[in-house]
C-alpha cells in the first residue's frame, strides 16, 4: 500500500494565496515534543512561514481539522486568528486537546 503524502501547494490558511514551496512549511499542530505524538497527516499542517511565526507568537492557533471538498488536500483547518475563529462549526471531526486527538 502507497504511503499518502500531503501535497504542499498552498498554505491551509483561508484567503492566503503563498503557494510557493519555498515559503511553505511543515507544522505539527501537537508539538512533536509531547508525549505520544506522531507525524499523522492529522496532525501537520502547510503553512506558509509567516503563519508558522504567527502560531509561535500565540496569534494563530490550529483548534481542529475536517475532511472537506477542498482541493488536493481534502481537508479544512479550523483556527482562531488574531481572537477570530474562521469557520462556525459546533463539532469538528478532529479537536486538538492538550496532548490528544479527541474524535468528536
Amino acid at each position: 500500500m502507497k504511503k499518502k503524502k500531503l501535497i504542499l501547494n498552498k498554505c491551509e490558511i483561508e484567503e492566503c494565496d503563498i503557494c510557493d514551496p519555498h515559503l511553505l512549511e511543515l507544522h505539527h499542530i501537537i508539538p512533536r515534543i509531547e508525549q505520544n505524538t506522531t507525524n499523522n497527516l492529522m496532525n501537520i499542517a502547510i503553512l506558509c512561514c509567516l503563519h508558522h511565526r504567527m502560531i509561535d507568537n500565540g496569534r494563530l492557533k490550529i483548534i481542529s481539522l475536517f475532511p472537506s471538498t477542498r482541493p488536493p488536500n481534502w481537508r479544512t483547518l479550523v483556527y482562531i486568528l488574531d481572537g477570530k475563529k474562521n469557520i462556525d462549526i459546533d463539532e469538528p471531526y478532529f479537536e486538538f486537546q492538550s496532548k490528544k486527538f479527541a474524535i468528536s
